[in-house]
């Protein structure tokens, strides 16, 4: 039974395979200007097309149909539209998604239709857009960097594409032309009939579709690869030279941008259908707190932060010993050569420092001992990554020796990582100074360490570990100052953490009881295991958290593109060994260094009860990202 919706004044109906490089923003731009439902049909994709459209479909934006169709798939998926869905809308427009409708002048698309009111459908000539000059995929959008396109009289833009009137509209014959009711045809914006392919005149002064037929050269072969939808046969390379036009230069579209880098920002926080975590956070940035001084009742806190999006960090929300200060001073966009130097690939590194002067308040000023500072990067209305760090700290951390004995990271990068670690758990979890914590795989007590600072006694920390050797530091210099944080060993196998364990990861059973834990966290072990005992894990998860509780995990994520992004050597994983379930770093030690098939951890998720909630790629694979690994956010729902 069909569901019912209520009746669109405007929707697109088109073909996609594997275009989920540009999905998102040719999605968000049509909504601007007017398009309220999509009707994709999925041509095979086996990239993360069905991932970023499961948003929209949960918002009932999309309505996707899978379409395996061998031969003339576009026609057959154009048709079983209107014979299924026609109805659900008054206007239709089929378009392809390398086209961008838009009015020339107007803004929103509805109030052109509005001037042809018994027409049975509008055809829309095409501007050709060509590579720009790109020989690869450019950063950004396409909007932004395709700016170049053939003149008005190349022939190839007198072809239309178009906007019909779902009661009128009978049949799709071609993608151009379609059969209507009482032989009726389409026009032209200026009210020419259009019974052919192509219109006998040009005109976009109304109406126009930005065709962005080759983007880069890159992207040009690579369509080559994918062949077309209208027919069972290769681009040629020849056509797509043709079409390859830069003799003009067109920023018409461009008047949307600002709109588009703001909604784009806003799906970036809702992406995944990821909107119960979403709904203030975006970890937009990435950054360092990186010296804190008191001078003269002054906080002075320095550091650096730079916006992995189009938005850039407008100021900062402060919270210091958990009360928010919303009088200081901030100077944003200070020189940085060194981040520049560091991170040479990061756009906005050059003047990416900042210094925050903040007078503290008599409490403070009295007691400054163990000050956690919480700075929260703000994008406009957007939240990006926090930045944690404490002042004046009492906690010790472990000395380099004993670090390097168990053959773990510097200590800087121990504290570090733990505040690193605190912000994910106060920010993408929602962790309350008071709830409960299991954290599996605490090793040296990194996690613990950061919490120390944020949990008050009537919170309960329990950490699991495999390393009896690797706990003691934790066990004689956290438990004694806080009592509500216990640890403990349990001699699990682990070909690497305790190759003279006895019992297997398959067999532990979590030690406490069920619904005991408001978040769980694993920081590390995940990309460790096999996928027996992560399935394994995932039952036991299930088991002794709460409902509503969350479980945040790192792993290495394998799909489409992480597996390009590796096949270009820009992974610093080189996971190319073929195991149960994903691929592994050394084939006679798989548990070195795992990554999974992200559409298995899913199902396996799935399948213990547990829902994933927020989904993070890391930069481990050539991404840019604030993290190295991916991160995935799982819920007990009920």
């Amino acid at each position: 039974m069909n569901q019912v919706r209520k009746k669109a004044t405007l929707s697109v109906c088109a073909i996609m395979k594997n275009e989920g490089l540009y999905l998102r923003e040719w999605l968000e731009f049509h909504k601007l200007v007017g398009v309220e439902r999509f009707y994709l049909y999925n041509n095979n994709s086996t990239d993360r097309t069905l991932d970023i459209v499961r948003p929209y479909r949960e918002n009932h934006e999309v309505v996707l149909t899978n379409w395996s169709v061998q031969n003339g798939q576009q026609m057959k998926a154009y048709n079983h539209f209107l014979q299924k869905y026609k109805n659900e809308s008054k206007w239709i427009a089929f378009i392809d998604l390398d086209e961008f409708l838009f009015p020339t002048e107007k803004n929103d698309l509805r109030e052109i239709l509005e001037e042809f009111p018994d027409v049975p459908a509008i055809g829309v000539n095409w501007l050709i857009f060509g590579t720009s000059g790109y020989e690869k995929k450019p950063k950004g959008l396409q909007i932004e960097n395709f700016t170049k396109r053939a003149k008005e009289d190349f022939q190839a833009n007198l072809n239309f594409k178009c906007i019909v009137r779902s009661e009128f509209t009978i049949e799709c014959m071609t993608p151009h032309h379609f059969v209507y009711v009482n032989d009726g045809v389409a026009v032209s914006e200026n009210y020419e009939k259009l019974s052919a392919k192509v219109s006998p005149q040009h005109s976009v002064k109304k109406l126009r579709i930005n065709h962005y037929f080759t983007r880069s050269m890159e992207e040009s072969l690579n369509k080559i690869k994918r062949g077309r939808a209208t027919v069972n046969h290769k681009r040629k390379i020849g056509e797509l030279k043709y079409h390859d036009r830069n003799e003009v230069e067109d920023l018409t579209i461009q008047r949307y941008i600002p709109k588009l880098k703001k909604s784009l920002a806003v799906f970036e926080r809702e992406k995944d259908g990821v909107t119960t975590l979403e709904e203030s956070n975006s970890l937009l940035t990435i950054g360092n707190l990186g010296k804190v001084v008191l001078e003269n009742q002054i906080l002075q806190l320095t550091g650096w932060i730079v916006s992995l999006i189009l938005i850039p960090v407008s100021g900062f929300k402060v919270w210091i010993g958990g009360e928010e200060y919303k009088d200081f001073k901030q100077t944003l966009g200070i020189k940085s050569p060194r981040i520049k130097k560091a991170r040479p690939r990061l756009k906005g590194a050059e003047k990416a420092r900042f210094c925050l002067e903040i007078p503290l308040n008599k409490i403070h000023r009295e007691s400054y001992q163990d000050l956690l500072i919480i700075l929260i990067p703000m994008l406009g209305n957007f939240e990006g990554s926090v930045l944690i760090d404490v002042f004046n700290p009492s906690r010790k951390i472990p000395s380099e020796e004993y670090i390097s004995q168990i053959d773990r990271n510097s200590s800087v990068d121990f504290q570090s990582n733990a505040f690193k670690w605190l912000g994910y758990l106060i920010q993408r979890t929602g962790l309350k100074p008071t709830d409960s914590i299991l954290d599996i795989g605490c090793g040296i007590g990194e996690i613990a360490y950061g919490l120390t600072y944020y949990l008050t006694p009537k919170a309960r920390y329990e950490g699991i570990e495999f390393s009896e050797k690797a706990i003691d530091w934790a066990q004689q210099e956290i438990t004694p100052r806080k009592s509500n944080f216990n640890f403990q060993y349990q001699d699990i196998f682990h070909p690497i953490y305790n190759s003279k364990g006895t019992i297997p990861m398959k067999k532990l059973i979590f030690p406490y009881a069920e619904a005991s834990f408001d978040a769980i966290c694993i920081s590390n072990l995940f990309t460790h295991l096999s996928s027996i005992d992560m399935r394994h894990y995932f039952q036991q998860i299930q088991r002794v958290i709460k409902v509503g509780g969350k479980c945040l995990f790192a792993c290495f994520l394998i799909n489409s593109e992480s597996q390009q992004l590796m096949t270009d050597g820009k992974s610093s994983q080189h996971l190319v060994y073929e195991i149960e379930g994903g691929f592994c770093l050394d084939p006679e030690l798989p548990e070195k260094t795992i990554g999974f098939q992200e559409s298995l951890i899913i199902d396996w998720i799935k399948e213990s009860g547990l829902t994933v909630v927020g989904k993070y790629y890391g930069s481990w694979c050539g991404r840019k990202s604030f993290t190295h690994q991916d991160l995935l956010i799982l819920q007990k729902k009920n």
